[in-house]
């Protein structure tokens, strides 16, 4: 219910502002963490977000939503073309994985993506690795503990190690085993931040 006021509130206000005829309502930043948005809440929030157009930073962490939340949210995401934050982690992204990558990869500002705790698991690691892959803005990436397999770290892996631009890699977390870190390691061994990663 919260979210769904929230959204209409903000709604409200870019409708407000265009028929005042001055200064538009531009918000930038957008952060609600560990509010229970879950479903309706998050689908809401987007529709919001898609009218607006204009933020930059949108962090939703730990707010129990799941796929079509996320869908909706990856929808509105590409509304706002110079987002350079997305942040979602601790949420349940599973099946809409594909559809949030399609959305990054439209998202050339972006500068920080963290998506631990979200249950990507291998097949959304692909696909997120295929989206970021000529990115040239990318600072962080966060893609730890999220049931993901050696074959989901390597391609990562493999998108980011000529990405002059990324100075954090949080793989932390997931299952890829002794010889799966030994491999993720081998493939991003020019990076400065290979020694800082950590792998459980």
């Amino acid at each position: 219910m919260g979210g769904k006021l929230l959204a209409e509130a903000l709604i409200a206000c870019h409708k407000n502002s265009i028929a005042a005829g001055g200064k538009r309502f531009a918000l930038k930043q957008f952060i609600a963490g560990r509010n229970r948005l879950e479903i309706e809440g998050s689908q809401a929030l987007a529709k919001a977000f898609e009218i607006i157009g204009t933020l930059e930073v949108i962090r939703m962490p730990q707010n129990g939503i799941r796929p079509p939340g996320i869908e909706a949210l990856a929808i509105a995401f590409v509304r706002n073309r110079n987002l350079r934050v997305i942040d979602l982690n601790d949420n349940t992204i599973t099946t809409a994985a594909q559809k949030l990558a399609s959305a990054i990869e439209k998202l050339a500002k972006l500068e920080i993506i963290n998506l631990e705790s979200s249950l990507i698991r291998t097949k959304g690691a692909i696909a997120v690795a295929r989206a970021i892959v000529s990115h040239k803005n990318l600072q962080e990436l966060y893609l730890g503990c999220n049931d993901m397999h050696t074959e989901g770290g390597l391609e990562v892996a493999r998108a980011v190690k000529n990405m002059p631009s990324l100075k954090v890699l949080d793989l932390n977390g997931n299952c890829f085993g002794l010889d799966g870190i030994d491999e993720v390691r081998s493939v991003l061994e020019n990076k400065s931040f290979i020694n800082q990663m950590a792998f459980r």
